[in-house]
């Protein structure tokens, strides 16, 4: 597997986590949790 398919597949890996992150916030009203997953400077 080459290096660029690998980082792609990081990448992916990576959103899927901070979506979850971001919707299990939602679920339960927690606004510290959902403002976890953007940047600093955001």
């Amino acid at each position: 597997m080459d290096e660029a398919r690998l980082q792609e597949m990081w990448d992916h890996h990576e959103i899927r986590q901070l979506l979850a992150t971001y919707c299990h916030g939602c679920d339960r009203g927690d606004e510290v949790e959902m403002a976890s997953v953007y940047a600093a400077e955001s």
